[in-house]
């Protein structure tokens, strides 16, 4: 979940569909059964953010990256992952 690669987080999303899935095949455990829906719906965000910056923004004060001008036109407005 932590890649800035796409690849990686088409693939966690993958995963974690297929867990989402196996997990709602077990008996009882609704914690256990709410864990990959939670867990999905972080992953496809995260997926959304790499598809439309190609990294998380977040990180580019730490990182030494500069801002985009998509990310200073937008400033503290963007959502998770990205302010």
């Amino acid at each position: 979940m932590h890649s800035e690669k796409l690849q990686d987080q088409q693939m966690c999303v993958s995963q974690v569909k297929q867990m989402n899935a196996d997990c709602q095949e077990l008996e009882g455990a609704d914690q256990v059964k709410n864990y990959p829906q939670q867990s999905l719906s972080y992953a496809q965000a995260q997926l959304k953010v790499i598809q439309d910056w190609g990294r998380f923004p977040h990180r580019n004060q730490i990182l030494g990256r500069s801002h985009t001008p998509q990310k200073n036109k937008a400033g503290g407005q963007m959502g998770p992952f990205l302010n």
